[in-house]
């Protein structure tokens, strides 16, 4: 029986700090002391405990019952081979330094598409249950790391990894060469189970509120139409009686229209006006 542990990115990995920071905006209190690798989690009433693991260790640890459910790449997922017995419960588009989803590309010096089947070429990468599923001919080595590094000193011919950017790629005189499927984060577990996806459910909604900002304005009644027209609305603006007789209108405004947004609502007269961060957005 699964114990009712989430597992976490280790500190090491990439994805630890955005999904730390994640937990942190849903007020989820992470406990742990020193260099131990699990600790307690309060405010969560199906999990009480975590555990730090390589993100490449998640899947099997979700699988063997080690944890009810783990935060992981979907490339380590489809790396472990357990794709097929795990369920995917939540996508979370967010990586190491931006909400974009990462890429898993192959990349070399030069080459065409249908030079990557070609009998014999040799791949380097950490993936190479990933590497023999797309290119079953291909001579496939285990990379520790410098993966761009030893490509482009012509040791191997191609190149398979994860990517953001692919500044790292250009800057070693590479270029990317096909990219075989986007790799979201990922929420997993051996089964559904609706706790859980209603966990997932609140992760995206963090996600989505990073891209949003609450706006309050008070507004005279003469005022209100004008007001009105001029604000944008997930659903629509919330309008609330002053005792005064004015109106307080709130909504939830995209930041990159924000700007616009408060010129037009100063032109409309709206006073007293008010943006907040917002922490989630269900």
């Amino acid at each position: 029986m699964e114990k009712n542990i989430l597992a976490i990115s280790s500190k090491s990995s990439s994805l630890n700090e955005k999904t730390m920071a994640l937990l942190d905006r849903l007020c989820i209190v992470v406990k742990s002391s020193g260099r131990r690798s699990t600790g307690s989690l309060e405010q969560l009433p199906f999990f009480s405990q975590f555990i730090f693991l390589r993100s490449q260790a998640i899947p099997e640890a979700v699988r063997c019952g080690i944890a009810l459910a783990g935060i992981t790449g979907l490339d380590t997922v489809k790396e472990s081979g357990y794709e097929k017995e795990l369920a995917i419960l939540a996508e979370l588009n967010y990586a190491r330094s931006s909400n974009q989803s990462a890429k898993i590309v192959v990349f070399g010096r030069s080459g065409d598409e249908e030079s990557l089947y070609l009998p014999g070429k040799k791949f380097l990468t950490e993936y190479p249950n990933i590497t023999r599923k797309y290119f079953p001919e291909a001579d496939i080595t285990f990379s520790y790391g410098a993966t761009e590094t030893l490509v482009a000193q012509g040791l191997y011919d191609f190149g398979i990894g994860v990517v953001e950017t692919g500044a790292s790629i250009k800057e070693n005189g590479l270029q990317i060469i096909k990219v075989l499927f986007v790799s979201p984060v990922v929420l997993i577990a051996r089964y559904k189970a609706p706790e859980l996806e209603l966990f997932g459910k609140l992760l995206q909604g963090v996600l989505r509120a990073e891209s949003y900002q609450l706006l309050k304005a008070n507004v005279s009644k003469e005022n209100l139409a004008g007001t009105l027209t001029v604000l944008p609305a997930l659903e629509a603006p919330t309008v609330n009686t002053l005792s005064d007789g004015c109106f307080q209108v709130e909504t939830v405004v995209a930041k990159e229209v924000l700007s616009d947004v408060l010129l037009k609502l100063l032109a409309a007269g709206a006073k007293d006006i008010l943006v907040q961060d917002i922490n989630v957005v269900l």
